[in-house]
C-alpha cells in the first residue's frame, strides 16, 4: 500500500515496505480485499513477525505472476511481472523468489502500481541504459493508475531495497543515487573496458 494508508487508518497491521510504501495484513475475501485491524490480529494469537511471515508464504503460495520481457534497447531487457490486479507489486517483497540467483549487483526494480512488478537484473553496464527506460515506465504506469503505488526507482541488493533518486523538471532528468550505487556502476563499466 502507498503511505497514505496511514492517513486513513492508524489501526491497520502494517510496517515500513520499500521507501514510500507499507506492507499491510490483509483479508483475501472472495469479492474484496480488505485491511486487517491490530485487535482482529490479536484475536489470532500470532505475534507480528508470524503474521508478516504467513502473509508473505501465502503470497507465493496463491498468487501467481506472468513474466513478460521487453527489449527497451539492443541487448537491454525489462521484466514486468503481472498477473494478479492486487498482489503482483507485493512480490517485491519476495523478489528472490522472481530473480536468477547470481546477481552480486542486484536488480533496478520499481512498483509503480498494484498490478506491477518491473525488474531489471544488473548483470553489466547496460544498466545504466536501463535506468531511463525503467523510470519511464514507472512513472507512465505510476500515473496511469489505478492502483499507484510509488514513483520511485529501486535498488534491491543484498535483500535491501535503496532509494535511487531523481527530479524532473522541465523535461530533464537530474538523476543522484548514492555514492555506492555509482561505484558499482563504474566496477561495471571498467570491466567492460576490459574486454
Amino acid at each position: 500500500y502507498p503511505l497514505e494508508l496511514e492517513q486513513q487508518s492508524v489501526e491497520t497491521v502494517h510496517r515500513a515496505g520499500p521507501e514510500g510504501t507499507l506492507e499491510v495484513i490483509v483479508v483475501d475475501l472472495p469479492k474484496s480485499v480488505r485491511t486487517v485491524s491490530r485487535t482482529e490480529a490479536i484475536e489470532w494469537g500470532l505475534s507480528r513477525e508470524e503474521l508478516f511471515a504467513l502473509g508473505r508464504r501465502n503470497l507465493i503460495e496463491r498468487t501467481t505472476l506472468q513474466v513478460h520481457s521487453v527489449e527497451v534497447q539492443a541487448g537491454i531487457e525489462l521484466m514486468a511481472f503481472m498477473g494478479d490486479a492486487y498482489y503482483a507489486a507485493s512480490h517485491a517483497l519476495v523478489l528472490d523468489q522472481h530473480l536468477p540467483g547470481d546477481l552480486p549487483h542486484g536488480a533496478l526494480v520499481g512498483i509503480p502500481r498494484r498490478d506491477v512488478l518491473l525488474a531489471h537484473p544488473i548483470r553489466n553496464i547496460g544498466a545504466a541504459d536501463a535506468i531511463g527506460s525503467m523510470l519511464q515506465a514507472i512513472l507512465h504506469w505510476h500515473a496511469e493508475g489505478p492502483g499507484s503505488l510509488s514513483p520511485v526507482l529501486y535498488w534491491y541488493v543484498a535483500g535491501e531495497f535503496i532509494t535511487l533518486t531523481y527530479t524532473i523538471k522541465d523535461d530533464a532528468l537530474d538523476f543522484t543515487p548514492p555514492v555506492e550505487f555509482l561505484d558499482m556502476l563504474k566496477r561495471l563499466s571498467d570491466r567492460a573496458s576490459l574486454s
